[in-house]
């Protein structure tokens, strides 16, 4: 399934979880993701605190493109650690959405 591309200024809503190699959900001692544009400069860092916890092992990250936002294809790097196990558990993950010009006004979209 294709999702729609973004525009600059919108909101990006993703859900994310969190298993372990047993694919278990559990909650990471850190959590963090690098927002990176088409032209691979990071917009943003979010930390834990960042994310909205839905329950153990999901997680809603909620960021607002800059209505400046380059055209194309964006990357968000999600990595989440767990500092409680030894060896500690790192799970890292990149996760692609499109960003496209928004249509003026009497333009048809595609």
């Amino acid at each position: 399934m294709s999702r729609k591309s973004l525009y600059p200024g919108a909101s990006l809503i993703r859900i994310y979880t969190t298993r372990d190699e047993d694919n278990i959900l559990y909650d990471p001692t850190e959590l963090l993701a690098d927002i990176v544009d088409s032209g691979s400069q990071i917009q943003a860092q979010l930390v834990t605190k960042d994310f909205t916890k839905l329950s153990s092992g999901r997680y809603r990250l909620h960021y607002n493109l800059p209505l400046d936002a380059k055209v194309g294809v964006w990357h968000i790097h999600l990595t989440a650690t767990y500092t409680k196990t030894t060896p500690v558990l790192v799970s890292a993950h990149t996760y692609s959405f499109s960003v496209a010009q928004k249509p003026t006004i009497g333009e048809k979209k595609r």
